[in-house]
């Protein structure tokens, strides 16, 4: 025998329980999504729309609300011929400056096209706003520009007042960019130079830790798709719901730690997940924060 075998297992399939995994419905943030939606509708009415922040902590659904949002708004936009909308997402994680995000976006838009990348370095700043400007016009329509965890940029906030003017400014004619940012840093904003605060004019929404009652209505789907019938013991989901609660209330940190569970009694060849799976668990992701 080798030394890897297929023993019964404990997962039906994994993947609701996968960091990229885009559940079906978005589970308490009723009142953000509604904000989210009044934000966007001006694209559907083909009116200027107003830049968009989200601020919060990690895993409280800002990036998983704004991908349900966009599937949506991309969707029901195909109904309106007189609506063109194109969206670009960049994630800013290993990002620290204007320049880096610039040349990010001016790649992901050359990408989608089919047309060369640029460099990394060897431009000037400006040059690089220049080719982005190209980039975007050529699109034409409404650009939503989503800058996932654009607070790592830091002080260097160029981007965010060269791109909302980039029209009034004729560096673009007939194209709308739509700024979507996503900031785990609630003092992002503060930290913004005045002409930057006052040229975004952007709408916020507030995305607040989740409580233990939260984390267990979003844990209960991904469970009973995750794991085959009868294998949880009742208090598994509820009790990874209360450590994450009493950490962060970041849903990542109770689907991590119900995977995490369910791999240690996989590993075990035990045929129930149990409370006492969920508590080592816990005890191997504190150790590797």
């Amino acid at each position: 025998m080798g030394m890897f075998k297929r023993d019964r297992q404990v997962f039906a399939d994994a993947e609701p329980l996968d960091d990229s995994y885009e559940p079906e419905d978005i589970r308490e943030r009723d009142e953000e999504l509604e904000k989210y939606q009044r934000a966007l509708q001006p694209i559907i009415d083909n009116r200027p729309t107003s830049n968009i922040f989200l601020y919060g902590k990690t895993g409280t659904g800002k990036t998983v609300a704004t991908k349900f949002m966009l599937s949506h708004l991309e969707n029901d936009a195909t109904e309106y011929d007189d609506v063109d909308l194109s969206t670009v997402w960049v994630s800013c994680e290993n990002l620290s400056s204007s320049y880096q995000v610039a040349v990010a976006l001016v790649n992901e838009l050359r990408e989608s096209q089919d047309k060369d990348r640029i460099s990394t370095t060897g431009y000037s700043q400006q040059r690089v706003f220049d080719i982005l400007y190209e980039e975007l016009d050529a699109l034409g329509g409404t650009v939503v520009i989503v800058l996932d965890e654009i607070d790592n940029i830091g002080h260097s906030d160029d981007i965010l007042y060269g791109l909302p003017r980039a029209r009034s400014n004729g560096y673009v004619g007939d194209v709308r960019p739509v700024i979507v940012g996503i900031s785990n840093d609630f003092q992002f904003r503060d930290n913004l130079s005045p002409k930057v605060k006052d040229t975004l004019a952007e709408k916020e929404i507030l995305f607040p830790p989740y409580d233990a009652n939260q984390l267990r209505s979003i844990l209960n789907p991904r469970a009973e798709k995750a794991f085959h019938d009868d294998v949880l013991a009742d208090d598994v989901v509820p009790l990874c719901a209360a450590f994450a609660a009493q950490d962060t209330g970041s849903a990542r940190q109770a689907i991590r730690l119900l995977r995490e569970a369910g791999e240690l009694a996989q590993a075990a060849d035990s045929d129930t997940v149990t409370e006492e799976h969920v508590r080592n668990a816990q005890d191997e992701l504190e150790k590797n924060q």
